[in-house]
């Protein structure tokens, strides 16, 4: 929500959503403290939370849906993400060191009647092959898709050192080769762009010392945590740019 919420032109939060309470978390709770007149603790106590939760609904504007109405389940590690509808596999790790962390999302199920199976049949502690989720995943008979995503990408270089203050244009792919410029934009201070764009394949372009540089970024709802865009760029020509 930090990522969303704007104060002024900027957003609390300007950094990629890594689930890492850092540095720039404490700074942009602190900011959003101050801004609503919260005892400035860098932490999310109850009074942040539900200030935050208030200021992030707003934006989705219409009447909010009463508390009652919505119950909140905390899955973990437990749950490995799972495909909707009927006949669908369950997302397997690729090796033992895999921890499927880069799948990581928050389903909203939406539904006339209570939820079966019932919430209580998943119990909090950890558990394997939990069968409510999955009769919930499987359940599931249309799947809302959003048209367009605010995505924050990080612009690195090959050695994985963020290229700050960088000006990046972006292309849209219309089948896949006819690019369509959509504008430039400019990475902050810790090299990441903050981009609201359609779903689809994007081709990136900078130039860095009279040379030009691409990538290609597929753009997916599911990449709300962030992605990283690598420009295989000479650290001897980033260093005469920039010091990190």
């Amino acid at each position: 929500m930090l990522s969303i919420v704007q104060l002024g032109r900027e957003v609390c939060y300007p950094g990629l959503c890594d689930g890492v309470a850092g540095p720039l978390t404490q700074t942009a709770l602190g900011l959003f403290q101050s801004a609503e007149a919260i005892n400035p603790s860098l932490l999310c106590d109850e009074e942040t939370l539900i200030r935050l939760i208030q200021r992030y609904a707003q934006l989705s504007g219409g009447v909010p849906i009463s508390a009652d109405r919505v119950l909140v389940h905390a899955g973990g590690a437990s749950h490995p993400p799972t495909p909707f509808g009927d006949g669908m596999k369950t997302l397997e790790p690729i090796s033992e060191e895999d921890d499927l962390s880069y799948a990581r999302r928050v389903e909203i199920f939406l539904h006339k009647e209570p939820l079966q199976p019932p919430t209580k049949m998943c119990t909090p502690s950890p558990h394997k092959g939990c069968i409510a989720y999955k009769q919930w995943c499987k359940s599931v008979k249309e799947v809302l898709q959003a048209r367009s995503v605010q995505e924050r990408i990080l612009i690195t270089d090959s050695l994985n050192r963020p290229i700050p203050n960088q000006s990046v244009m972006v292309f849209k792919l219309v089948d896949g080769k006819d690019a369509e410029l959509i504008r430039t934009f400019t990475t902050n201070d810790l090299g990441v762009l903050h981009m609201n764009l359609e779903i689809g394949i994007y081709a990136l372009k900078t130039t860095i010392d009279g040379v030009e540089h691409q990538a290609a970024l597929p753009l997916d709802p599911d990449d709300v945590a962030g992605l990283r865009v690598e420009f295989p760029v000479p650290a001897q020509v980033l260093d005469t740019i920039s010091d990190f």
